[in-house]
Protein backbone atom coordinates (compact mmCIF):
# COMPACT_ATOMS: atom_id res chain seq x y z
CA UNK A 1 0.00 0.00 0.00
CA UNK A 2 1.38 3.41 -0.97
CA UNK A 3 1.88 6.19 1.57
CA UNK A 4 -0.88 8.22 -0.10
CA UNK A 5 -3.39 5.35 0.16
CA UNK A 6 -2.37 4.73 3.77
CA UNK A 7 -2.94 8.42 4.70
CA UNK A 8 -6.37 8.39 3.05
CA UNK A 9 -7.29 5.17 4.85
CA UNK A 10 -6.12 6.61 8.20
CA UNK A 11 -8.29 9.71 7.67
CA UNK A 12 -11.34 7.55 6.98
CA UNK A 13 -11.02 5.45 10.13
CA UNK A 14 -13.50 6.89 12.61
CA UNK A 15 -15.01 9.12 9.91
CA UNK A 16 -18.79 9.40 10.28
CA UNK A 17 -19.79 11.34 7.18
CA UNK A 18 -22.33 8.83 5.91
CA UNK A 19 -24.48 5.87 6.95
CA UNK A 20 -21.66 3.33 6.50
CA UNK A 21 -19.27 5.40 8.63
CA UNK A 22 -21.91 5.77 11.36
CA UNK A 23 -22.57 2.02 11.37
CA UNK A 24 -18.85 1.23 11.55
CA UNK A 25 -18.23 3.71 14.36
CA UNK A 26 -21.17 2.46 16.48
CA UNK A 27 -20.17 -1.17 15.85
CA UNK A 28 -16.60 -0.46 17.04
CA UNK A 29 -17.77 1.42 20.15
CA UNK A 30 -20.39 -1.17 21.17
CA UNK A 31 -18.63 -4.36 19.98
CA UNK A 32 -21.84 -5.38 18.19
CA UNK A 33 -21.90 -6.88 14.69
CA UNK A 34 -22.28 -4.34 11.90
CA UNK A 35 -25.42 -6.10 10.64
CA UNK A 36 -27.12 -5.63 14.03
CA UNK A 37 -26.06 -1.98 14.24
CA UNK A 38 -27.26 -1.39 10.66
CA UNK A 39 -30.68 -2.84 11.49
CA UNK A 40 -31.00 -0.63 14.59
CA UNK A 41 -29.90 2.54 12.77
CA UNK A 42 -32.20 1.81 9.82
CA UNK A 43 -35.08 1.28 12.23
CA UNK A 44 -34.33 4.57 14.04
CA UNK A 45 -34.14 6.50 10.75
CA UNK A 46 -37.37 4.86 9.59
CA UNK A 47 -39.14 5.93 12.80
CA UNK A 48 -37.88 9.50 12.41
CA UNK A 49 -38.99 9.55 8.75
CA UNK A 50 -42.45 8.27 9.64
CA UNK A 51 -42.91 10.88 12.38
CA UNK A 52 -41.85 13.70 10.06
CA UNK A 53 -44.18 12.47 7.31
CA UNK A 54 -47.03 12.62 9.85
CA UNK A 55 -45.98 16.22 10.58
CA UNK A 56 -44.72 15.48 14.08
CA UNK A 57 -41.72 17.04 15.77
CA UNK A 58 -38.79 14.74 16.63
CA UNK A 59 -36.63 15.83 19.57
CA UNK A 60 -33.28 14.16 20.27
CA UNK A 61 -32.02 15.97 23.41
CA UNK A 62 -28.25 15.77 22.82
CA UNK A 63 -28.58 16.43 19.07
CA UNK A 64 -31.50 18.74 18.27
CA UNK A 65 -35.04 18.94 16.94
CA UNK A 66 -36.32 17.89 13.53
CA UNK A 67 -39.59 19.48 12.44
CA UNK A 68 -41.65 19.96 9.30
CA UNK A 69 -42.09 23.44 7.89
CA UNK A 70 -44.94 24.19 5.49
CA UNK A 71 -44.17 26.69 2.73
CA UNK A 72 -47.23 28.13 0.95
CA UNK A 73 -47.32 28.60 -2.81
CA UNK A 74 -45.95 31.94 -3.94
CA UNK A 75 -45.53 33.99 -7.09
CA UNK A 76 -42.06 34.23 -8.60
CA UNK A 77 -40.40 35.40 -11.79
CA UNK A 78 -38.51 33.15 -14.19
CA UNK A 79 -35.10 34.91 -14.42
CA UNK A 80 -34.48 33.68 -17.96
CA UNK A 81 -37.78 34.75 -19.55
CA UNK A 82 -39.18 37.24 -17.04
CA UNK A 83 -42.46 35.30 -17.04
CA UNK A 84 -44.46 35.22 -13.79
CA UNK A 85 -44.88 31.67 -12.42
CA UNK A 86 -46.34 30.11 -9.30
CA UNK A 87 -43.95 28.13 -7.10
CA UNK A 88 -46.02 25.30 -5.60
CA UNK A 89 -46.46 24.79 -1.86
CA UNK A 90 -44.09 22.33 -0.24
CA UNK A 91 -43.07 20.77 3.04
CA UNK A 92 -39.46 20.99 4.24
CA UNK A 93 -37.56 19.31 7.04
CA UNK A 94 -36.05 21.81 9.44
CA UNK A 95 -33.31 20.99 11.97
CA UNK A 96 -32.39 23.06 15.00
CA UNK A 97 -29.29 21.99 16.90
CA UNK A 98 -29.65 21.62 20.67
CA UNK A 99 -27.89 24.04 23.01
CA UNK A 100 -25.66 21.17 24.14
CA UNK A 101 -24.50 20.53 20.54
CA UNK A 102 -24.10 24.25 19.77
CA UNK A 103 -21.96 24.67 22.90
CA UNK A 104 -19.76 21.72 21.90
CA UNK A 105 -19.26 23.14 18.40
CA UNK A 106 -18.56 26.71 19.52
CA UNK A 107 -17.25 26.72 23.08
CA UNK A 108 -17.81 29.90 25.09
CA UNK A 109 -14.78 32.12 25.37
Amino acid sequence: MSNHARRIRQRRVGCITNRTGLIGDVARKTALPQATVAAVIDSAFSSIDAALIRGERVSLPQLGVFSVQERPERPARNPRTGEMIVVPAKRLVKFRASKVLRDRLVPSL
